[in-house]
């Protein structure tokens, strides 16, 4: 499998549950993308369902003990608010955590990232990780992981060069991957898993 294809899902109702993404960024430096992750004003360029950020310094690379409010579009709710606040940052790492996360959703929620060179690239990992707090929590980890990928993969190296981020051309064939993602991973096994327990 290409690395850039490359994303793994754990999932338990019990424990945290744990999304890993991985992307290679052509003609960065682990630094100069650090820098770009850690300013919150590029989050909406990059996440789909990231609609905004509020706070004292959204412009500038968040710092440990830094907090920023993230808005997130997801209809009918709108909007849905969750604060981040900086727990590390280095040259090329950045942990940034929300201990309420989802009121009612999820909590303990975490964005870690770590940034490798590769050539004249970077390879950037993203574990993102989160306690559900009701089943929604657990029914959104497949949109999550087809956002979490469509992030990195095609919105960061096109927002990080400068380049349109979503061309019209490539918008019917980012929302089939998206529904055919969410179906293959979410609605899909929980149908058939619910068949199958059915006639059992």
């Amino acid at each position: 499998m290409p690395r850039s294809l490359s994303f793994v899902a754990c999932a338990s109702v019990s424990t945290a549950l744990t999304l890993t993404t991985r992307s290679r960024v052509p003609n960065a430096s682990p630094q100069e993308l650090q820098q770009f992750l850690a300013t919150p004003a590029n989050w909406p360029r990059i996440v789909l369902s990231s609609v905004g950020v509020e706070g004292a310094s959204t412009a500038a690379p968040l710092r440990p003990g830094a907090e920023v409010d993230e808005l997130f579009g997801l209809p009918p709710i709108l909007p849905l608010r969750v604060k981040w606040r900086c727990e590390a940052a280095g040259a090329n790492t950045l942990d940034v955590r929300s201990a309420d996360g989802l009121a009612g959703v999820a909590t303990d929620c975490r964005m870690d990232f770590s940034i490798e060179a590769d050539g004249d690239a970077s390879v950037v990992d993203l574990a993102m990780s989160y306690e559900p707090a009701s089943p929604l929590a657990l029914l959104a980890a497949p949109v999550l992981i087809v956002d979490n990928w469509l992030a990195l993969n095609v919105l960061l190296p096109r927002a990080f060069s400068g380049s349109p981020l979503v061309r019209q051309r490539d918008v019917p064939g980012l929302a089939f991957f998206a529904l055919l993602s969410t179906w293959h991973f979410g609605v899909g096994p929980a149908i058939r898993d619910a068949v199958l327990a059915a006639r059992g």
